[in-house]
């Protein structure tokens, strides 16, 4: 179905398979609904601040003009957009005072939504400052209302921050966000997006607004390629007063005749309001060409045992580990404390006497790449790189150094931000590239990288906090070369998508459960720790294959130095394992007690899946579920609270209609068969129940296995029955493997386990009396 356009007098109307859009021309307005017309949001409009400027403190000047009425329109069918073939309508709209805008609308046939980009044209004979462009702007009032199923009181705002370690959380209308105090805004907030208050909700780059398991509104930005962006909210108890999306143009100032054009901004649809974030994050990661992997890896990092007091050593002596264990890892990576100073990163610390090619040589040589850390955007004060080259820093307006942040981990604490836009560090950044390549490492942890995007007076100031950013990337990625794993952290997130293979979503995790000393004195929940780190693993796991592979951080199974429990250590595992990105390891390996370390090889290779979240009845989404080809699926809930839950699960809403066997991960046993409703108890605080859902067919299933915690659903490579009514099964996992598998048969009362070890792969053949290759067989 192609999408049809009907022209009336006063108004266009586009109406694709699955959104229908109305254009009032005069004043122009907006309008996006599903296709029965009664959900979506009516009465949209366009406008821009002028005469006036950003500041870095998340206030501007300025004033609002609105788009108003449509001097031309123009229509374009079947043409080639970011997004995919579209039908495109251009507008060219009246504003007043020397200025006009442009307006461009795509809709595909089977889009949930439409994308839309803004431009300002100065048509007077003076320049005129510009301090935001706003594609969407949406206020109650005659013909403009927002419809979206369930009751106001009960919708959610998706607040996301600025850059990996702020939080990502759904907010209730009228409740008090969390926001950075000003002391720590520059590491945790936009330098140009206002403060969040009782009243005003901001997201960065993208957000969704709904009720829980109802449709609702996707709403973000899907270019990123100059200007930082973000969603407000205007609200109260009960009630939306206004919605906006808009872009900070670090200051443009637009001379006569020039024209500026604001960041493509998706509007969709999504049911439920659950699915927005993906929605818009599979086109953004589209329109930004973000270079996604095939699959997800894993590895080992010196950072949360070691911290900055590594040496050369403590990573030799966990390589060797690595090897005797066979654990098949990608990646061994040195984390901070390898350098002499931030900034000097290729003159070695006294931990690392031979410099860091051998090191990375014997990774290598024992079959793992080799990883590194850096800051690349930092110097400290005291740096050959910022006593040599004080040109190469960003500067206030007084001319002052920019700090960055204060790290208490660093001697002296303090690092100055790079400028990125003088020549010297675009040239310094590529040779950095090539120098680390050169020394053999070929996967780069890039930390703190929301220095490279803040506000100051820039040598270019021309060049917006964005494309500066960016351009630093792009020049260390220049330098480094083709085949290069780049893992961000601490990044500004939307300014990030397309230049990443990896990303870490959340705040450091550590080895206790919360942090809320550090929480208050910051002001949001970013402190080290397991619950601040899995929060946003479940509120971001929607972004994993859609603009990179998800980091939720290490996992740590050590029992000392810990003030992790068991349970507590057994959830953050089974969280880093169903978000289906990265899984790496942080701990001195001989330090793990056996029966976590076979959790640790239980993890590998990462499940390589993107999960959905479950309903945002609360702050975060408390669910995740993996679905898996043969129909089957892993069902994780965890409890991050303080207080033991009831847990019910319902497998209809799962799509599972019919009768239905159930996996306990945790147990290692199967469960009653449901349909339906499934009343599974009471939930301690801090834990997780993680069950295997398979519909039962009544045929020959691997319906339990303790060898991966896909339990069945990701070792099995195929399975059959022959003639004779036996299973032949082929398992495959890389490395060595030990464990048993639980499997159902038509011709068995009760499941058949099997005890197998293998290297790699193995074929059996399994019935109720007796099994070839392996060794036993139970049918308990």
């Amino acid at each position: 179905m192609a999408v049809t356009v009907k022209r009336e007098d006063s108004s266009v109307a586009l109406v694709g398979e699955r959104v229908r859009v109305r254009l009032e021309l005069a004043p122009l307005r907006l309008s996006l609904t599903d296709p029965s017309g009664e959900v979506g949001v009516f009465g949209v409009r366009m406008a821009a601040v002028v005469d006036g400027r950003p500041n870095g403190d998340g206030s501007e000047s300025g004033a609002r003009v609105v788009a108003s009425l449509v001097r031309d329109i123009a229509f374009e069918d079947d043409v080639e957009t970011p997004l995919g073939r579209a039908t495109r309508v251009r507008a060219r709209v009246a504003v007043g005072d020397g200025l006009e805008m442009g307006v461009a609308l795509e809709l595909g046939s089977d889009w949930p939504g439409i994308s839309l980009a803004l431009e300002l044209r100065n048509t007077g004979a003076r320049a005129r400052d510009v301090a935001a462009l706003e594609p969407f702007v949406w206020e109650p009032g005659a013909g403009a209302r927002l419809a979206l199923p369930g009751d106001a009181p009960a919708l959610r705002f998706l607040a996301l921050g600025h850059q990996s370690w702020s939080p990502a959380r759904w907010l209730r209308l009228g409740e008090r966000p969390p926001a950075p105090r000003r002391v720590v805004r520059r590491v945790y907030a936009s330098p140009f997006a206002p403060r969040p208050r009782r009243g005003r909700f901001v997201s960065e780059s993208a957000t969704a607004l709904g009720q829980p398991e109802r449709t609702g509104l996707a709403l973000g930005f899907t270019s990123h390629s100059r200007f930082l962006s973000w969603i407000e909210l205007a609200n109260e108890p009960g009630r939306v007063h206004g919605l906006s999306a808009r872009c900070a143009t670090d200051g443009e100032s637009l001379a006569p005749g020039a024209a500026l054009a604001s960041e493509r901004l998706w509007l969709g649809i999504a049911a439920p309001v659950e699915e927005a974030l993906g929605q818009w994050a599979e086109r953004a990661g589209r329109e930004m060409g973000a270079p996604v992997p095939a699959r997800s890896l894993s590895g080992w990092c010196s950072w949360y045992r070691f911290g900055t007091k590594v040496h050369a050593e403590d990573v030799r002596r966990n390589l060797h580990a690595l090897r005797e264990l066979e654990a098949k890892v990608d990646v061994v990576q040195i984390d901070d404390g390898f350098q002499s100073a931030i900034g000097d990163w290729l003159a070695p610390a006294p931990g690392f006497p031979e410099g860091l090619a051998p090191l990375a040589r014997e990774i290598r040589a024992e079959g793992f790449r080799p990883g590194l850390w850096l800051a690349p955007f930092l110097a400290a004060p005291r740096s050959r790189l910022a006593q040599v080259h004080p040109e190469f820093l960003l500067h206030d307006a007084r001319g002052k150094p920019v700090t960055a942040l204060w790290n208490p981990d660093w001697p002296g604490g303090r690092s100055f931000a790079l400028d990125a836009t003088h020549p010297g560090v675009e040239a310094w950044l590529e040779s950095l590239g090539r120098e680390l390549r050169a020394l053999g490492f070929d996967y780069l942890k890039l930390d703190f990288l929301f220095a490279g995007a803040l506000a100051g007076a820039r040598h270019d100031p021309r060049v917006s906090a964005v494309q500066a950013y960016r351009r630093g990337v792009a020049a260390l990625r220049r330098g480094a070369g083709p085949g290069v794993f780049f893992l961000g952290c601490g990044a500004p997130l939307g300014a990030s998508i397309g230049l990443f293979e990896g990303m870490r979503i959340g705040p450091d995790v550590a080895a206790r459960w919360s942090n809320p000393t550090f929480d208050r004195i910051v002001g949001v929940e970013s402190g080290a720790s397991a619950r601040n780190a899995l929060a946003n693993v479940f509120a971001r796991a929607p972004l994993h294959q859609r603009l990179w592979l998800n980091d939720p951080d290490c996992v740590l199974l050590r029992a000392s130095p810990s003030k992790l429990s068991d349970t507590e250590v057994r959830t953050l595992a089974a969280s880093v394992a169903l978000a289906g990105g990265l899984v790496v390891v942080s701990d001195e390996l001989a330090d793990i007690p056996t029966e976590r370390l076979a959790w640790l090889l239980r993890m590998l290779p990462s499940l390589g899946h993107t999960p959905a979240v479950g309903a945002a009845r609360g702050a975060v989404p408390d669910e995740l579920v993996t679905r898996f080809p043969d129909g089957s699926a892993l069902w994780l809930h965890v409890n991050l609270g303080e207080k033991s839950e009831r847990l019910d699960l319902d497998l209809r809403a799962l799509g599972l209609r019919g009768p239905t066997r159930v996996w306990d991960v945790f147990a290692q046993r199967e469960l009653e068969r449901a349909s339906g409703e499934l009343a599974l108890g009471s939930l301690e605080p801090h834990g997780a129940r993680l069950l295997r859902l398979i519909p039962d067919d009544g045929g020959a299933r691997v319906i339990g296995s303790t060898l991966h915690i896909a339990s069945g659903a990701l070792e099995v490579e195929s399975l059959a029955l022959d003639a004779a009514g036996a299973a032949r099964v082929k398992l495959r996992l890389p490395g060595r493997r030990t464990g048993e598998i639980a499997l159902a048969l038509p011709s068995a009362p009760r499941l058949v386990r099997a005890h197998v070890a293998f290297d790699d792969s193995l074929e059996l053949r399994v019935q109720l009396g007796g099994v070839v290759n392996p060794s036993e067989i139970s049918d308990r």
